[in-house]
């Protein structure tokens, strides 16, 4: 392999650390800059400072120089001496390198961080301009509302509502009307009293007199005498308030909190409406008997005073329970003792009669609480009141103007915010760009000093998100070497049964509770937590806490017994292979008392000697549980009896896709319980919603279905309709979070309702449902639009996320989620980490889920693709690769699946700088490459190949070449090629492919040659003759097997020595002349009686090799990588043929001076240096040998 092309990585973080390491700046850089920035100081005092100084110096002060070239101008001095102080020790590197780092860590994340603020200032003044626009828009709603309720306009209100207070008494008369209509319900109440309780009794009096009287003046009921006069009650009003300016003080803006509030209209007004028992009222009338003239409040008529419209509102209430008792008597099954006390002549109303004397009982009881009867009720008798009214109809526009003053300025900070961030923007693109340069140079720099390497700065200013944290990698390293930092010790406590146990070798290490945690999740995560290795977290040096157990399938009750050790308040053991009870055994007595959170998820409540009976009776021991999850599991209608009879303080439970099948039981809890989720429970239609309304305390409820098609759905009880439960406007007070995904009858006049009803509610799931498209939802600028409300669907990428955040669980909901993610992502241009960790959630949890799978692989690529890559770190990119390879591995027919998994795994970031399993990435792309016979397929193939190949050890790759499938199709590819004469970027790859596997693997190369590589090999020579990259590759690969003894003579072939003759002499390219030469040479080391070819001798063809050789300059870069040297000594050995020693001293001396880090140190570790200091001192070696290694000598000693 081509070294050349083997990148080097520094993390821009450790730049400078890295230039002094390795001495191309001097540690006291700083100190030297300083002197130099003096000189600079003193010569910029009349011209500006630019490297080009000197040129354009040596232009204008051409004349200066002296006989012997040299500058007399003290100008043109200082500038040379400026530039050679900079370049002396490459002290302008150190500069650049800082300013650089100066530039990454500090100036661009400033600038960052007020873009960021900018952007935030401005999200909140939208979403307050927002808010004050709705408030406005609502208080002059409910202005409108209340005057047109009122009857009047609003521009006049006192002068209005005095004009509309006239039409009182006709409003009170239609009310009498109405009265006289319940003639005969209340004679059936007043003889039913009568007969029942007290003849004497006179119920309904009031009533009784309106029936018969009308509505009279109060002074004609009390005295019960028509009086000669009446002198009214003057409404006076005083209409001077109406002139004055509504706006008040509106000119000063009062920017408080309070004025997002409404004004509750009717907080402090008293109607006056009470059914209680009326206190006595010392009142003074003038009466003038002798005149008989009603003044004071017994002018006003019965209707239209208080304390007599109340009597007769009392009676009215008393008259309809009275017939709503009865029509319930009539109802019922068996008779009631008001039934057989009756006279048989009021026993003669039937059901239908006795409604029908109900309807005007409502009827008139509707028209006395009418609210706006009520309020003229109070105009008419409350000189103060219409005052009072008046006020707050103001104050509602006064807040209605403060709400648009206080919108206008927000509009203006919101303008200065983007005006500020709009101002920063060009100078961050500047220094961003400027110091893309910077980086550019200094890599460039560095690239010259190491023959022209790639040089990557790792997160400079192209590298935007944060590696994981210090304790993230420092847990992930305990995990990953246990055996060295743990070792196993006997151990028998009597309570877990183990024989050993797992300790830290240090003895005085301790986990606090946070540590030991995050170790525990992450070595069960790794799927490394066993009986054994459980055993590590012992009481002594650990604490738990917080317990999180996910498809521990390895722990049997014997490890799990370690918990009995530890106080623990949060257990969630899911998918677990012990079963519930058992689990539950294996607590410690602090725990059975304390534990407030259980979820057992995916467990089973079956004990192993019964598939029949769910056993839930373990779960009465944790009596003060408050959150409990059997979801997915055996429980039953029985259990749940049971947990709610037991457990008294359970407040949240979650009992989705559990056989459940009525849940009356919760009313025992209604009381408490705040948190329910009964996601695809088959419960009937007639049960649930009852029970569901019972619930008062209930603050989140998830009601949501999957939408999966199952073809015995009639046979399933009948589904409750959610409209049901949406229309209940009165009940659930509490409920502040709902997720009804799935279900079919949702609309959003439904939906609105319940909004409109519960203003706090703060989520809302509508997936698979088309009312999440709502404008209220997805519209910032609708009128109902609710910032604060969280709402999952398909609608948005906000609500897209959200879905997944919440439903990673459920895979039917990750589907729909991701198809529809699939849609935004292609218009991605910045690296979006957090949408990658949501995906890769739901991959993981779904790994056998095809639907799941194809459609993460492909939003993958798009989040991953081109340029995203490179700004997302390496750490990230390993989960994507881990995860892409695990649906490479469990769907490996699926020809889009397949390609979805070679797009992301086709990128240079993912595959040089990603540390992942890269020899079972290449076994995956190699089985895929086989499988599918397309061209986009071969051609991703080959290209993730050619990379691996030279990255994995020489035992994987002798697992792969070694495969004759594997070797039949790539050598397919090149023979296709050949056959249409094409030379592209395929070929190309699948060569070097080749190469690498062969690459010091002899079993390798002798499935080459089984399957007919040789032959074909030679073709390709013939047919692409001239094509430097190509013979390169097939010379490469031919050298491979040359290097191994018993395989030589497969390449003892006249047609193929003549070939390789023509290209060491004629080739105009090094690299192709090298590789001939190097087969050449090992073909030779067998010795005169091991060639057989009589066109060509031997002698010949060497004496051609050493002409090459000696011809060859020192090529620009490396030509060749190597895993070892161990193939040269024998050349090396071979005294009685220098040319052999001549191209392998050469060979060695060409990758020591181009990468002399790698491979002098490799050279002296395999016993290389003696080799070729008895041959730099050895006097019958060939004068030539004898220079080449002593140069290689010299890089040794460097």
């Amino acid at each position: 392999m081509d070294e050349s092309e083997i990148p080097i990585d520094i993390h821009t973080s450790k730049l400078m650390d890295w230039l002094i390491s390795r001495r191309h700046v001097p540690h006291d850089w700083s100190k030297r800059v300083l002197t130099v920035r003096e000189k600079i100081n003193e010569a910029i005092k009349d011209m500006p400072e630019d490297k080009r100084i000197t040129a354009l110096l040596a232009e204008t002060e051409m004349s200066s120089k002296n006989l012997f070239g040299q500058y007399t101008s003290k100008r043109m001095k200082d500038w040379v001496e400026i530039v050679k102080l900079y370049e002396k020790d490459n002290i302008y590197l150190g500069e650049v390198g800082s300013l650089l780092l100066r530039n990454v860590n500090y100036e661009v994340p400033a600038l960052r961080k007020l873009i960021t603020k900018a952007i935030t200032l401005k999200n909140e003044y939208d979403k307050k301009e927002v808010g004050y626009e709705k408030n406005a828009d609502s208080i002059i709603r409910d202005f409108n509302s209340t005057c047109k309720s009122l009857g009047i306009k609003g521009s006049k209100i006192k002068k209005e509502l005095a004009e509309k207070a006239s039409e009182f008494p006709q409003m009170c008369e239609e009310i009498a009307k109405e009265i006289r209509n319940l003639k005969l319900a209340a004679s059936f109440y007043i003889h039913a009293v009568q007969s029942i309780l007290d003849t004497k009794k006179h119920p309904l009096e009031i009533l009784q007199y309106v029936i018969e009287n009308g509505n009279t003046t109060v002074y004609q009921w009390k005295y019960k005498k028509i009086p000669s006069s009446i002198k009214a009650v003057t409404l006076l009003v005083d209409e001077a308030d109406d002139d004055d300016d509504k706006n008040g003080d509106s000119d000063v803006i009062d920017f408080g909190e309070d004025t997002t509030e409404q004004i509750n209209f009717d907080d402090d007004i008293d109607w006056g409406i009470s059914t209680v028992e009326e206190q006595e009222r010392e009142q003074e009338h003038e009466i003038e008997e002798d005149k008989n003239i009603a003044t004071g409040d017994d002018a006003h008529t019965i209707l239209g005073y208080p304390d007599t419209r109340n009597l007769i509102l009392n009676d009215v209430l008393e008259l309809e329970t009275f017939l709503k008792v009865r029509i319930h008597e009539m109802k019922s099954e068996t008779d009631g003792l008001g039934l057989t006390m009756l006279p048989e002549s009021l026993q003669i109303y039937d059901l239908k009669a006795l409604n029908e004397m109900l309807i005007p009982v409502q009827t008139v009881k509707q028209s006395l609480t009418n609210p706006t009867s009520l309020h003229y009720l109070n105009i008419m008798t409350n000189q103060k009141y219409i005052d009072q009214l008046a006020e707050k109809l103001k104050q509602k526009l006064s807040s209605h103007e403060k709400m648009l003053a206080s919108k206008e300025f927000i509009k203006l900070q919101r303008a200065e915010a983007i005006k500020e961030g709009d101002s920063i923007k060009p100078k961050l693109e500047l220094l961003i760009k400027k110091s893309k340069e910077l980086q550019s140079q200094i890599e460039e720099d560095i690239s010259k000093r190491y023959k022209g390497r790639p040089v990557n700065l790792i997160a400079g200013v192209i590298m935007y998100e944060s590696p994981e944290t210090l304790q993230d990698l420092c847990i992930n390293c305990i995990a990953n070497n246990l055996e060295s930092l743990c070792r196993p010790v006997q151990y028998c406590d009597g309570v877990t049964g183990l024989t050993s146990k797992l300790v830290f070798k240090d003895r005085e290490a301790y986990f606090h509770s946070e540590i030991s945690e995050h170790l525990l999740t992450v070595l069960c995560n790794k799927g490394k937590l066993t009986d054994l290795n459980i055993t590590l977290f012992d009481s002594k040096s650990t604490r738990l806490r917080h317990v999180h157990l996910q498809n521990a399938n390895l722990l049997t009750r014997k490890g799990l017994r370690i918990l009995k050790g530890h106080c623990i308040s949060s257990l969630e053991a899911t998918g677990l292979k012990v079963t519930v009870n058992d689990l539950i055994m294996c607590l410690g007595d602090w725990t059975l008392q304390n534990l407030k959170s259980l979820n057992v998820a995916r467990c089973s409540f079956l004990e192993l000697d019964s598939t029949k009976y769910c056993v839930v009776v373990a779960l009465s021991k944790l009596h003060n549980l408050r959150y409990l999850n059997v979801s997915c599991t055996e429980f039953n209608t029985h259990g749940l009896g049971i947990v709610c009879e037991d457990l008294p303080e359970l407040e949240a439970l979650d009992i989705s896709n559990t056989n459940v099948d009525d849940i009356s039981a919760l009313r025992k809890c209604k009381n408490r319980l705040q948190s329910l989720a009964l996601c695809n429970l088959k419960i009937s239609n007639y049960s649930v919603i009852p029970v569901l309304l019972d619930l008062k305390e209930l603050r989140v409820l998830d009601w949501s279905d999957d939408r999966e098609v199952n073809p015995f759905e009639i046979f399933s009880p009948v589904k409750a309709r959610v409209s049901q439960l949406l229309q209940s406007v009165d009940r659930l007070p509490h409920l502040i979070s709902l997720d009804i995904s799935g279900k079919d009858d949702i609309n959003i006049k439904d939906v609105s309702v319940f909004l409109e009803t519960r203003p706090n509610t703060i989520f809302l799931g509508l997936l698979y449902s088309d009312v999440c498209y709502s404008d209220r939802f997805v519209d910032v600028r609708h009128s109902e639009y609710n910032p604060k409300l969280v709402v999952t669907g398909t609608a948005s990428e906000t609500q897209v996320l959200e879905s997944l955040r919440r439903y990673s669980a459920r895979p039917l909901y990750v589907q729909k989620t991701l198809y529809n993610l699939f849609r935004l992502t292609p218009t991605y241009t910045r690296p979006r980490v957090d949408i990658i960790k949501l995906v890769l959630k739901g991959m993981a949890l779904h790994p056998m889920q095809f639907a799941v799978q194809m459609a993460a692989t492909a939003c993958l690529y798009n989040l991953t693709k081109g340029e995203l890559a490179a700004k997302i770190h390496p750490s990230i990119l390993k989960d994507v690769v881990e995860l892409t390879l695990t649906a490479m591995e469990n769907f490996p027919k699926h020809y889009q699946m397949q390609k979805n998994t070679l797009l992301t795994l086709c990128s240079d970031r993912i595959l040089q700088d990603v540390q992942f399993d890269k020899y079972r990435c290449a076994r995956l792309v190699l089985i895929c490459l086989c499988n599918f016979d397309d061209t986009s397929i071969n051609r991703m193939s080959v290209a993730i190949c050619s990379i691996l190949a030279a990255k994995i050890c020489t035992n994987e790759t002798h697992l792969l070449g070694a495969q004759p499938v594997f070797m039949r199709k790539l050598l397919e590819i090149v023979r296709n090629k050949v056959e249409t004469q094409c030379v592209d970027i395929t070929i190309k790859f699948t060569l070097s492919a080749l190469w690498n596997l062969t690459d010091e693997s002899p079993l390798t190369c002798k499935v080459f040659l089984e399957e007919g590589g040789m032959a074909l090999f030679l073709s390709v020579l013939e047919v692409f003759a001239g094509e430097c990259a190509v013979e390169t590759k097939v010379l490469g690969l031919i050298n491979n097997i040359a290097e191994v003894a018993e395989l030589r003579r497969q390449l003892m072939i006249p047609k193929f020595i003549l070939i390789l003759r023509k290209l060491l002499v004629t080739s105009g390219h090094i690299d192709v002349s090298y590789f001939a030469a190097g087969i050449i040479a090992h073909l030779a080391s067998d010795g005169p009686e091991a060639w057989t070819i009589s066109d060509i001798s031997r002698d010949f063809i060497l004496q051609e090799l050493a002409t090459a050789v000696e011809l060859w300059g020192m090529p620009e870069g490396e030509m060749v990588a190597y895993r070892s040297f161990h193939p040269f000594f024998p050349l090396l050995a071979k005294h009685d043929t220098y040319q052999l020693q001549l191209w392998a001293a050469w060979a060695i001396r060409h990758v020591c001076a181009k990468n002399a880090r790698k491979y002098c140190p490799m050279l002296m570790e395999e016993g290389g240096y003696k080799i070729i200091y008895d041959l730099s001192t050895n006097a019958n070696v060939h004068e030539n040998v004898r220079a080449i290694c002593s140069s290689i000598l010299k890089e040794l000693q460097c």
